[in-house]
């Protein structure tokens, strides 16, 4: 299927096709649970989103807030029944946000420097979710990860999710948050393992720009470990 954009983005459909590493969307594919229902936060226009759902027939809930990206959204998953969508954006409380750049893939939460802004919902997900089980919460907010990750405490406390986190360091200035942060938000929550799509370990003290980060709970890899994929999840002393 060929993925619709939004019409005032400059970025054509093809390349909205490989906007997404091939190696975190393979990565995420073999460890991220077909059982259990999923999360996309910053679902943009359903790169994600329709990649979780062909594979699942749990439910996948996913967030944007931008509505003509959201009216993309639409388009590009109205063949899939197990996917539920918000016109809403995630963070650390329950309110109204700016956003700015609506009408384009990377719209994000306003800084309050630049661009016209508009404004969107946000809810927290712990109240979203209001206790129901989730197995993978996948998040890219374009700096907002922190807000999304404290306003679902609650919920990675009780239901132990893999994160798959996109991290950003220019992203993050702008969120005025840092990548200790977004460590520490998840070490609260449980004794997560943070590994890159190489299965090298990522810690908070290393930055490297941009990468995506998974966060995998004991569940995961305890058992996965024995099993020899040590070649995954590779370990450091």
């Amino acid at each position: 299927m060929k993925i619709q954009l939004p019409k005032k983005d400059k970025w054509n459909s093809t390349r909205a096709e490989v906007q997404y590493d091939p190696g975190f969307v393979a990565y995420l594919g073999f460890i991220f649970d077909p059982q259990r229902a999923c999360i996309d936060a910053g679902a943009n226009v359903g790169k994600i989103t329709r990649f979780l759902a062909q594979r699942t027939s749990q439910r996948v809930t996913a967030f944007e807030p931008a509505p003509t990206t959201f009216r993309c959204l639409q388009k590009n998953t109205r063949d899939l029944e197990n996917v539920v969508l918000m016109n809403c954006a995630l963070g650390s409380a329950k309110g109204v946000s700016s956003f700015v750049g609506d009408g384009t893939v990377t719209a994000h939460l306003s800084d309050g420097k630049r661009g016209q802004t508009i404004g969107v919902s946000v809810v927290t997900l712990d109240e979203y979710l209001d206790g129901s089980d989730v197995g993978l919460i996948k998040i890219d907010v374009e700096g907002g990860e922190a807000g999304v990750l404290a306003g679902a405490q609650r919920t990675i406390q009780r239901s132990q999710p893999l994160l798959a986190i996109e991290v950003i360091d220019q992203h993050l200035r702008r969120g005025k948050t840092t990548r200790a942060d977004l460590f520490r938000l998840v070490e609260q929550c449980g004794r997560y393992r943070a590994v890159n799509k190489y299965g090298m370990r990522e810690t908070a003290a290393v930055s490297t720009g941009s990468v995506d980060i998974f966060f995998l709970p004991p569940s995961w890899y305890a058992p996965n470990l024995s099993k020899g994929f040590s070649r995954l999840i590779r370990r450091t002393r």
